[in-house]
């Protein structure tokens, strides 16, 4: 029964990933994310591509605002693991 709830949620997953999909209008995006799903399907897809995107995706997080301080970074490592 669980493998059957699992199904569903995958197929629940599926479809909110093409309704999402279907509302990206930037060619950048789309781009960014033809890659990723090549990089899924197409493991050989050659490493500099993938270090290319992880920098792209990066740099556009940054711009977005959305990093962590080294302070910020710093207190989240010691809480996740409690350590100092």
């Amino acid at each position: 029964m669980t493998n059957f709830k699992s199904f569903l949620n995958m197929e629940e997953d599926i479809k909110w990933i093409h309704q999402e999909i279907d509302k990206i209008k930037n060619p950048r995006t789309i781009k960014k994310l033809k890659k990723l799903l090549e990089s899924i399907h197409y493991p050989s897809i050659d490493s500099v591509d993938s270090c290319n995107l992880d920098l792209e995706n990066s740099i556009t997080a940054i711009k977005d605002g959305k990093f962590y301080t080294e302070d910020q970074a710093r207190e989240r490592i010691f809480s996740k693991y409690n350590t100092l």
